[in-house]
């Protein structure tokens, strides 16, 4: 009797050992997609910068901010993690948490979205063949609401 208990346990532990196992490579297997963000970039045009870093398996963290005459006159806390199944990327300015989540799949582009905040509502990433990132800050249908970025690496 006790044979088939045992049995039983370890096949009911060693299903849980794979199905966590298989999650969290899953989760590299979907951050890896994002590695390209990985880095220091400048936007030489407006002295905004940039820089991604991996935080554990599953998230990138960074910050973006803008100097004028040596000062920084602007910055704020970024990350991309998953949350529900759902990619999300979070600003922090000013203790303030604004979240947006990615609408399309991972790949050279990602365009994430917050529709009820007031700007911008649409964040959109792209990689370009040279290094350089396109980052696009926009409010759909208002082509005024629109600010673009050019980050290239920093040296």
């Amino acid at each position: 009797m006790k044979s088939p208990k045992i049995l039983l346990f370890f096949l009911i532990t060693l299903s849980m050992l794979f199905a966590a196992c298989s999650n969290n490579s899953g989760n590299l297997q979907s951050i890896a997609k994002l590695n390209w963000l990985l880095g220091s970039r400048i936007d030489t045009a407006n002295n905004f910068y940039e820089s991604w870093e991996n935080s554990g398996d599953s998230m990138l963290i960074g910050t973006a901010y803008q100097i004028e005459n040596l000062d920084t006159i602007f910055g704020e806390s970024i990350s991309i993690h998953k949350n529900n199944n759902k990619w999300e990327y979070s600003v922090v300015f000013d203790s303030v948490k604004t979240v947006f989540t990615l609408e399309n799949n991972p790949g050279d582009s990602l365009v994430f979205e917050n529709i009820s905040n007031e700007f911008p509502k649409r964040i959109i990433y792209l990689k370009k063949n040279d290094g350089s990132i396109g980052v696009i800050l926009e409010n759909p249908n208002e082509s005024d609401n629109r600010v673009n970025f050019n980050f290239t690496p920093l040296k």
